[in-house]
């Protein structure tokens, strides 16, 4: 028997079908009257703030993840309230908005923006696989989710990478390591295709060596953690984890330099 979750993920979804057929046949309708669209509006606005709530409320996601999902939750309905201003505004039925219409309908059915949403807050249980189908990796963290949907996918701009081992450094910060199949480096990743897709500025990105690791592993980093004052930490984050493991700093000695130079 299939969890509880997985249910209410199958009748969220199936919800979600209907209601993307019912705003295609009412901007269908907007075509020729107007007679539908203040209570297409109204529908729209209500079930795009109802949804956007239940699915992004008291998300722990980092906070570029939460953004970009509350994103892409109401893009559909800005999308629908924009076609159908415009065609209240264009006199008549003018081919571009049924071709809009056509648009709107297509995107919304085949991209999914708001399962794609859940799936980045975690929220979206994984498909079930068949027990004849090859072993699929499924990461557990929303961060590493999203990088193999948006990025480690086929077509995306780091193929075939994971990420791995993700941790939040500081209230704007976060590393995590990515992975390459195993015996191939981490192909070179464009820092301006990732902070457009992180919306993130570019500036703050890094893509660096993993000390005393090979190609096929390289840390990525967003934001600026915040430095630390103790000496014993640091030491810990930076050189224990990094370029001496298993080591530890357990005396510091401060020297006053002008004392000794005078």
């Amino acid at each position: 028997m299939l969890p509880l979750r997985t249910y209410i993920a199958v009748a969220r979804n199936y919800t979600g079908r209907a209601a993307t057929l019912a705003g295609s046949a009412a901007l269908t309708c907007g075509l020729f009257t107007d007679d539908f669209a203040a209570p297409t509006a109204l529908a729209t606005i209500a079930a795009t703030g109802a949804g956007l709530l239940f699915a992004t409320a008291f998300s722990l996601a980092h906070r570029f993840v939460t953004i970009t999902a509350r994103t892409l939750y109401v893009t559909p309905g800005a999308g629908l309230l924009a076609i159908l201003a415009a065609e209240r505004i264009v006199p008549g039925t003018h081919w571009a908005e049924a071709l809009a219409v056509a648009a709107w309908t297509a995107g919304v059915w085949f991209t999914r923006p708001a399962r794609l949403a859940r799936s980045l807050l975690g929220r979206e249980p994984a498909p079930a696989v068949a027990a004849t189908a090859p072993a699929v990796v499924v990461e557990a963290h929303p961060l590493s989710r999203w990088w193999a949907e948006r990025v480690g996918v086929e077509g995306g701009i780091a193929p075939g990478t994971r990420l791995i081992d993700p941790k939040q450094t500081g209230p704007d910060s976060l590393q995590a390591v990515i992975a390459a199949p195993e015996g191939q480096p981490v192909p070179p990743i464009s820092l301006a295709h990732l902070s457009a897709l992180m919306d993130v500025p570019e500036e703050l990105i890094s893509i660096t060596t993993v000390p005393g690791r090979g190609a096929g592993l390289k840390r990525l980093t967003v934001g600026q953690a915040p430095t630390s004052s103790d000496p014993h930490a640091a030491w810990a984050e930076h050189i224990a984890a990094q370029v001496l493991p298993g080591t530890e700093l357990l005396k510091v000695t401060a020297i006053d330099v002008d004392k000794e130079l005078t």
